[in-house]
């Protein structure tokens, strides 16, 4: 299973995490290109973001079987202390990962 593509998150299906393959409409895949911020580089037909980084308004609501599942148009927002690539440095990598942690065991609680 995929770990999430989204720089200095770790977070996988191993995890207990929900992760979304990037979608084949190229104008999406775009935007999820940019907004994830790495710079030359280009997903796999296996590349994937989790959960995280999608706000709750981007997943359909009341489904019977209570999976988390994206709206076919959902866009991932959501990318915490995440400068552009080259601006990083190690303490906002392991800040950026504290955080997705952090975020992701709240997802989970409210699960």
């Amino acid at each position: 299973m995929p770990t999430c593509a989204a720089p200095n998150c770790t977070n996988s299906h191993m995890k207990g995490f929900r992760v979304f393959t990037f979608p084949k409409d190229e104008g999406r895949r775009k935007q999820w290109l940019i907004n994830c911020r790495r710079d030359n580089w280009k997903p796999t037909a296996f590349s994937a973001l989790c959960e995280v980084h999608f706000e709750a308004s981007q997943f359909e609501e009341h489904r019977l079987d209570g999976k988390r599942k994206l709206k076919p148009n959902a866009i991932p927002t959501l990318f915490f202390n995440v400068p552009k690539p080259h601006a990083r440095t190690e303490v906002m990598r392991k800040t950026n990962i504290a955080l997705c942690s952090i975020i992701g065991k709240i997802l989970h609680v409210l699960k």
